[in-house]
């Protein structure tokens, strides 16, 4: 056994992921996941982050290993809107293959990526807007 400190987009071969260091230049951060129960694995798991101004998402369990992509296209640079996050989800949500399994079907994971992407890009925003409000930083 060892342990790595690969960042996650390098792709890893056979590693059990065990913790996650978050570096000190994480702006935010918002996690969800679909379990059928609430002691079942889950059927998706989403991140999003925003990570030295770019937002980064994050899908596992679908049911291949865990993938990012990130906003380099800009979608959300002028802010994030109920609409920007609406067009950013559903563009995340075709960077991403997935499968069925006895969890869930293909289908039903690529919907749920767009509708927790939309979920965590729109906490990232109030967390923004708190932040702002308090005149700190995220």
């Amino acid at each position: 056994m060892y342990a790595s400190n690969a960042p996650l987009d390098k792709e890893l071969k056979n590693d059990i992921l065990e913790a996650v260091i978050l570096p000190k230049h994480v702006e935010a951060v918002a996690y969800r996941s679909v379990r059928n129960s609430e002691t079942d694995f889950p059927v998706l798991t989403c991140c999003a982050a925003k990570v030295n101004g770019i937002y980064r998402v994050s899908v596992g369990a679908r049911p291949m290993r865990a993938a990012y992509t990130a906003d380099l296209n800009g979608m959300l640079k002028d802010g994030i809107t109920p609409e920007s996050a609406a067009a950013f989800s559903k563009w995340v949500s075709e960077q991403f293959a997935t499968g069925s399994n006895v969890r869930a079907s293909a289908d039903y994971r690529k919907k749920m990526i767009a509708v927790l992407t939309k979920r965590n890009v729109m906490e990232l925003a109030e967390s923004e807007k708190a932040a702002q409000t308090k005149g700190g930083q995220v």
